[in-house]
């Protein structure tokens, strides 16, 4: 979720930017790498926060409450298991939409008369 709200708040950052970049000499390959790199790491460093947190929060929940009546732990111990195909189906999601955005921007890169956007408020 929080991936599609960047998505949308860098859609609007990207229109300007790639103006100032066209108009510096940017070329077409370049603004692909530069865009695939900058989505990369913000989906990469999601990734990885959002895994390890979904885990030591199960973990944290599942261990307070895995007692007996009496207080004790459980015989035998409660074994967290993590369904991945879940996960798997987000995650491909959410990279197809990190192309989406990408081949976006980058269409609007292409189309967008360049005195336009350098002219435009923000």
């Amino acid at each position: 979720l929080g991936y599609f709200t960047y998505l949308v708040a860098h859609s609007n950052r990207t229109i300007h930017d790639s103006a100032y970049l066209r108009a510096m000499g940017l070329s077409k390959p370049g603004f692909m790498r530069s865009a695939l790199i900058e989505h990369g790491i913000v989906a990469g460093i999601g990734v990885i926060v959002g895994i390890a947190s979904g885990l030591v929060a199960s973990r944290v929940a599942v261990g307070a409450i895995a007692h007996s009546e009496t207080g004790r732990e459980l015989l035998p111990p409660f074994i967290l298991q993590t369904s991945w195909w879940p996960v798997a189906t987000i995650l491909v999601l959410a990279a197809g939409a990190g192309i989406i955005g990408v081949v976006s921007a980058f269409i609007g890169f292409l189309r967008t008369p360049l005195h336009e956007l350098t002219r435009s408020a923000e």
